[in-house]
């Protein structure tokens, strides 16, 4: 929105928000010329809080609770509907920091016009209130009595009260200024903070401060003597509302007693104390006086980190070394340092931007806050480092499972850590996911988007649907799939109203991407969108397919025992259980493919295409060549089928069933090559890719690397690059593949395990024929150009004399063998005798590479020597969530269709398959002699290209602009908005919570 400002002889005025600047420019000869400018009133704006207020002058105080007002905007900033003294359309009013000019801006949110006021309508621009310099904070009473600012400005630290009968524009009032307000000083300055308040009894009393014994009814309304009455915060009923601020210089909270800083000095007998000479109410916290702040309870933060455990034991397994053990981030000393933080169920938790800890306080009443052990931010990855929080938020206790949690930003990367604060939690750790080896890009204890998170809020709320024949509407009801269930309909006599939420037919009502029902988390990324991660949605079960099998990674979180054994469940039909998983980001659409929902079912554009090693297309398929074809199921049960219907693919828009019998699918009666997509979780699917899936083909990685080749001089012949990385780019060697084969039971592991070695190709042309190098004295009978090039060709049209095997790979050499044309040792140094470039080849396998993703493998050098596998040698490693990093495929006889599971089956994040030899003797049989390997020619290839991958929801606030700089999100419920404050020019967003689109903005 924007400010309109009109220019008068009787002096300016700022109108609405929503209307350009016009300058109407005249000269003499000249036209007038009409200019549009925005003028924008809000800029570098914080936080915000909100209050509810009635109209001015009525009654006693114009506060009122939160849940009076509403999202109804009325005519004018005026427009109150007063009727019998009461207030009938109040009016929500947001109050936002302005960073860089030290003030408070109050938003109209009920008005039509003039939202943003002006406080002093008589100076032209924008006005606002002053609060000092370098807002932090600001937060407000729950009953809307008063607003707290916290400070920071060197040397003026300290927090502003902002009464809520002093906001609004006064037109006899003079002009607000920093004298206008109670204000305290802090002994460091303030960093969030919060309003608790100490309960009152029994009897409905207070005490005043945290050490008194006594308790006493709050006051009746006190004149002001100007014509109000005193600010009386236990009015609002709740108790004595103190404010709770970190401190982060000083590693404390401190909990201040908020009624002080409106209190007045009283007489013996209580009555408010007069100055004598003026008569004017004595304040104790006089308006433009700067006293230390009543604080309470000082409570400096501890850090109390548990002894460090021994790192758990590695996995292990066959032909595969264990990862290396990571100790985690040494004992030392920390200061705690707070910052986000958050109230939960009589319980503060505080983030800690410089310890590893979240604090957690027992906080049964602010003035007894008793500090308990602290949840412990960590990182499966990396296990060393000392991780960090910032931005905190948390759950109330979850309907109908009395689970909590709390999601925690780490300050380093931005991710988010979930932990379980319920009651029964076991383990102070951040949350991991159940089955991370689906999604094995993602790490396991974290929700990451790519971008950091700069704030974040959870939601729990309803929208509950009415039963027909009652229109009672019952809360927290759970969408059910099952389908013995009775539908309600509109004449229903009786139904289960678990079938209210299922999705329509139609698939525009019902649980589905949007529908928010339950609790979720609303993360603010530094780019300008809003992403949406599931907590507890009550229509999970309904997003599912119509039947489970172990393809959907089936049963989903939560489900009933008896929905497994129904063969069609009244969901939504998607491709997997897991649409809905707790603590991962939400998807933003049916992932499903029909006319009604769009191409969302992971898949490919269309069927894989061959190509010969000259990269000519094979136009047909080709029976007798290589074939792709999808790796057949196997149901954990045997006595279980799969239904055709749920085995299949989807290319471009249509979906093909897949023969389980065969593996391939048929367009137009014609075989065609075929993968499986892999549903079990649909994030895996995390872009849509070009694989290309080559027969020996070259790894990436390699480019522009050199190395020394060193074939004689030692006991061992080595290419020695300490740049290339051997084991990180995934190179395995001739020992590596002959362990792998001997713990697969193959009795022809020594001779396999060469063919299927990695090799070197060297990549280098040979010294032209001119060079010197031809006539030196260490060349003469050992090479000759004419020898070289007719042996090793040039590097565009290698020979196989170019390929050493690969005997065993380390990060920084490769320990080789002799070369597969054939070419001696002393003639390959001969002939390259500078440093070379090189390819590493797989050999007697085929590579697959993703133009996104890359080659896929779960190399590393071992950490340590076990039997035959010697310290930093290049090995599989045994961790079980990288198991799906694989980008080799080793090939099945031709003909023979391979299940999941198999030695010979392919499987990686995002699909399954398997690759057929060619015919013994056919076209594509390049080694017809070979008793072992049964190949294509080299660089024979596939491509494909997937599609339908996993589009998390986002909403951009950055649509029209690229200067946005979101800084904070606050829920609002009377209104079901979320608010978010922006760091530049766009002032304050609002976005509906349940639809998930912007529904205004003020700036």
């Amino acid at each position: 929105m924007k400010r309109r400002i009109f220019s008068s002889f009787g002096g300016l005025t700022l109108a609405a928000l929503g209307l350009p600047l016009v300058l109407v420019v005249s000269a003499g000869g000249c036209q007038t010329q009409t200019v549009a400018s925005e003028v924008r009133a809000l800029e570098r704006s914080g936080r915000v809080s909100f209050l509810c207020l009635g109209a001015p002058g009525l009654g006693t105080t114009p506060a009122l609770p939160f849940e009076r007002c509403g999202g109804t905007r009325f005519a004018t900033p005026d427009d109150f509907a007063v009727s019998n003294g009461v207030t009938t359309q109040p009016h929500l009013y947001a109050l936002v920091t302005q960073t860089t000019r030290g003030e408070v801006a109050v938003i109209d949110m009920n008005t039509k016009v003039d939202s943003v006021l002006d406080s002093n309508p008589r100076v032209p621009g924008a006005n606002f209130l002053p609060i000092g310099a370098q807002p932090v904070d600001i937060a407000s009473t729950s009953g809307s009595t008063a607003a707290f600012v916290g400070v920071a400005e060197p040397g003026r630290e300290g927090i502003f009260a902002l009464a809520a009968k002093d906001l609004r524009v006064c037109s006899t009032c003079a002009p607000k200024t920093l004298s206008s307000w109670p204000a305290c000083a802090l002994p460091g300055a303030p960093g969030e903070m919060l309003v608790v308040y100490d309960p009152k009894n029994d009897a409905g009393e207070v005490r005043a401060h945290c050490d008194d014994t006594t308790y006493s009814k709050p006051r009746d309304p006190e004149p002001d003597g100007a014509g109000g009455f005193l600010v009386d915060l236990t009015q609002e009923g709740l108790g004595r509302p103190k404010l709770v601020v970190t401190i982060p210089d000083l590693g404390a909270l401190a909990v201040i007693d908020a009624q002080a800083l409106f209190d007045v000095e009283r007489e013996a007998d209580g009555t408010p104390r007069k100055d004598p000479e003026t008569g004017e109410l004595v304040y104790v916290h006089p308006p433009g006086s700067w006293k230390e702040c009543p604080i309470d309870r000082w409570v400096p933060l501890t850090v109390d980190l548990p002894v460090q455990s021994p790192p758990a034991p590695p996995p292990t397994g066959a032909a595969c070394v264990a990862p290396p053990v990571t100790a985690p981030a040494p004992a030392q000393d920390y200061e705690a340092r707070p910052a986000g933080i958050t109230l939960s169920e009589k319980r503060l938790f505080v983030g800690d931007l410089d310890a590893p800890v979240v604090h957690v306080l027992d906080m049964k009443t602010p003035c007894e806050p008793i500090e308990r052990e602290p949840l412990l931010p960590t990182s499966l990855r990396e296990p060393n480092r000392v991780v960090t929080t910032s931005q905190l938020a948390a759950s109330p206790t979850l309907a109908g499972s009395l689970d909590r949690f709390l999601y925690a930003v780490d300050d380093l990367d931005g991710s988010v850590m979930v932990f379980d604060i319920a009651e029964d939690a076991t383990s102070r750790r951040p949350v991991t996911r159940p089955h991370p080896e689906w999604t094995p890009a993602q790490a396991p204890d974290r929700v990451e988007f790519g971008v950091p998170v700069q704030d974040l809020v959870i939601i729990e709320r309803d929208n509950p649907a009415p039963i027909p024949n009652t229109g009672v509407a019952p809360e927290g009801v759970r969408c059910s799939p099952d389908p013995d269930l009775t539908v309600c309909t509109a004449s229903s006599t009786s139904c289960d109203p678990e079938t209210l939420y299922r999705t329509s037919g139609t698939y525009e009502s019902g649980a589905g991407p949007t529908r928010m029902r339950g609790a979720f988390a609303y993360v603010v990324l530094g780019t300008g969108q809003i992403a949406v991660v599931d907590i507890d949605d009550y229509d999970a079960l309904c997003r599912a397919p119509t039947r489970y099998t172990y393809l959907y990674g089936c049963p989903p979180p939560g489900a009933p025992a008896d929905l497994g054994g129904e063969e069609v469940l009244a969901s939504t039909g998607e491709i997997s259980c897991n649409i809905v998983v707790p603590h991962t980001p939400r998807s933003a659409n049916y992932m499903r493919t029909s006319e009604r929902t769009g191409q969302n079912q992971p898949g490919l554009s269309g069927f894989p295409l061959l190509y010969n090693n000259q990269g000519t297309l094979q136009s047909t398929f080709d029976e007798n060549g290589p074939i792709i074809r999808a790796t057949v199921p196997v149901p954990p049960n045997a006595n279980q089928t799969i239904p055709p219907e749920h085995f299949t693919l989807a290319v471009g828009g249509t979906i093909r069933v897949i023969d389980q019998k065969t593996g391939l699918t048929t367009n137009a009666g014609d075989p065609e090559h075929t993968v499986a997509m892999n549903f079990e979780d649909p994030r895996a699917q995390s872009t849509s890719q070009s694989f290309t899936i080559t027969y020996e083909g070259a790894l990436p990685g390699f480019a522009g690397k050199a190395g020394r080749l060193d074939l004689t001089g030692g006991p061992t012949a080595k290419l020695s690059d300490a740049a290339s990385r051997f084991c990180d780019q995934g190179v395995l060697g001739q020992r590596a593949w002959e362990e792998i084969l001997a713990s697969e039971g193959d009795a022809n592991a020594a001779a396999k395990a060469k063919a299927f070695a990695d090799y070197v190709q060297i990549a280098s042309n040979i010294p032209e024929e001119d060079d010197l190098h031809w006539t030196s004295p260490e060349t003469q009978g050992v090479c000759t150009y004419q020898q070289c090039k007719s042996t090793f060709g040039p590097a565009e049209l290698p020979r196989e004399a170019r390929d050493l095997t690969i005997v065993e790979a380390y990060q920084d050499h490769l320990e080789l063998g002799a070369s597969r044309g054939g070419a001696s040792p002393e003639l390959i140094e001969c002939c390259f005798p500078t440093l070379v470039g090189f390819n590493v080849r797989v050999g007697g396998q085929w590579s697959v590479i993703g133009d996104a993703s890359g080659f896929l493998h779960h190399v590393i050098a071992a950490p340590e020597s076990a039997g035959a596998t010697q310290l930093g040698a290049c090995r599989n490693s045994c961790d079980p969530t990288l198991a799906r990093f694989n980008g080799r495929v080793r090939a099945a006889p031709h003909g023979e269709v391979v299940k999941d599971g198999d030695i010979l089956a392919f499987i990686n994040p995002f699909f399954r398959m398997a690759i057929n030899d060619p015919a013994p003797g056919s076209e594509f049989d390049a080694n017809p002699n070979s008793a072992t390997i049964n190949g294509p020619p080299r660089d024979t290839f596939f491509q494909f290209a997937t599609q339908g991958n996993f589009r998390p929801l986002l909403l951009n606030l950055a649509s029209s602009t690229t200067e946005i700089q979101p800084q904070a999100v606050t829920f609002v419920p009377s209104t079901g908005e979320l608010a978010i404050t922006d760091g530049s020019l766009e002032g304050l967003i609002l976005l509906s919570a349940s639809r998930l689109d912007i529904t205004r903005q003020y700036y």
